[in-house]
């Protein structure tokens, strides 16, 4: 899946967060909570744009991007919409 550049820099910043729970929830995991999105929502995401476990792993323990994290959806329409994408995309797999 082709993510946007907001889409990715989110997601990335979410990963290291939830791979470093212990320190407390990251301002990723917050954005994900005050949203209401399920974990499980933002891993189809991931799913679908790196498919490989591998890699998923790399770069939940890579360098976190520069830029604090931002909601990159406007919407929870736009959400619904990109998440939609990303379980077909899924399927086709």
């Amino acid at each position: 899946m082709k993510l946007s550049p907001d889409e990715e820099a989110f997601l990335i910043h979410w990963m290291i967060d939830e791979t470093n729970f212990e320190q407390g929830p990251g301002a990723a995991k917050r954005l994900q909570i005050q949203h209401e999105v399920r974990p499980a929502r933002l891993a189809e995401f991931i799913a679908a744009w790196e498919p490989d476990p591998v890699r998923q792993g790399e770069i939940a323990r890579g360098p976190r991007p520069s830029a604090p994290p931002e909601w990159p959806w406007n919407t929870p329409e736009e959400f619904q919409r990109r998440h939609h994408e990303a379980i077909q995309l899924r399927e086709r797999v």
